[in-house]
């Protein structure tokens, strides 16, 4: 898997390889999304397998927690699949977890994770909790406002007495060793509100991605 690859390298992941890598997962996503019209909603390193080489190539696996697009979630509610470090937000504030921008911001979770061998993009201070994740989220964020967040702020397991978070920076160095170029698209994958993330389509036309 793509986690025990990263893992077992003795240096970090060169930018033009975590390049590729996220080209790839890119296309396996829109023909998920565009073709099938399913959600995968597991993305992790774990669920992604490596073909070793000169140029290792990615493809995305495990698909038993797929679910068609706009379909009632199978998971109970305030629950998801997805491993806690890349769940959205939205499924965190038990929103539904059945639309593509799931597994965009899984993506964009997935590209830090890889180029920082960190597996916490966002740091939980109560590992294992999905409430300290949301607030973890929000801390680098910021907590979501009902006139640039309509949607989240809509769900039911918001509080406006969360805490008043501000936003870090206009453009978050999720990993400041890899170029301005890499984080502002990763902070265009990393959209609080699900309907401002790109599809996987427009994520592909990103001039970082051409």
């Amino acid at each position: 898997s793509l986690y025990e690859y990263v893992r077992q390298l003795n240096h970090p992941v060169s930018e033009k390889l975590l390049r590729g890598w996220l080209r790839a997962l890119l296309h396996g996503l829109v023909h998920m999304h565009e073709v099938l019209g399913l959600v995968h909603r597991d993305l992790k390193p774990k669920n992604i397998l490596v073909k070793p080489g000169r140029r290792p190539n990615v493809c995305i696996a495990d698909f038993n927690s797929v679910i068609r697009h706009g379909e009632k979630s199978r998971s109970l509610r305030g629950e998801s699949p997805t491993t806690l470090n890349f769940r959205s937000p939205e499924a965190l504030l038990e929103g539904d977890d059945n639309s593509y921008a799931t597994d965009i911001w899984a993506l964009g979770c997935i590209a830090c994770t890889c180029a920082s061998s960190d597996w916490f993009t966002f740091k939980p201070n109560d590992t294992g909790s999905g409430f300290g994740s949301l607030m973890s989220i929000f801390s680098v964020l910021g907590k979501p406002t009902a006139a640039e967040h309509p949607s989240l702020c809509a769900l039911p397991a918001f509080k406006s007495s969360f805490p008043n978070f501000q936003r870090k920076s206009e453009v978050i160095a999720f990993v400041p060793r890899l170029s301005h170029g890499f984080n502002v698209f990763v902070n265009q994958l990393l959209q609080l509100e699900p309907t401002k993330r790109p599809t996987a389509k427009q994520a592909l036309k990103h001039k970082y991605m051409t």
